[in-house]
């Protein structure tokens, strides 16, 4: 199967270029209206980044979906444990 991944770096690059906020991982996730847990998470690949998410953060930062996540044909996503 495979799963969506996030490029961190790519969010990396784009704070620490920034003057204004959002300037760190937990006001990134504050703006978009994510937990900073579920921001680590999906920075990590350790959750897949949902449509919603993915579509905030290209409204925030101005990258294209192509420029934040790829596809890995080698990661399962993990079993969500809340279920």
């Amino acid at each position: 199967m495979g799963m969506i991944r996030f490029k961190k770096e790519v969010i990396e690059s784009w704070l620490s270029k920034k003057t204004t906020s959002p300037k760190t991982f937990e006001e990134v996730a504050s703006t978009i209206n994510v937990s900073p847990s579920l921001f680590s998470l999906i920075l990590s690949g350790k959750r897949q980044i949902t449509p919603n998410v993915l579509r905030k953060i290209c409204d925030l930062t101005g990258y294209d979906v192509g420029d934040l996540c790829y596809y890995d044909r080698t990661k399962e996503p993990e079993e969500d444990s809340d279920k």
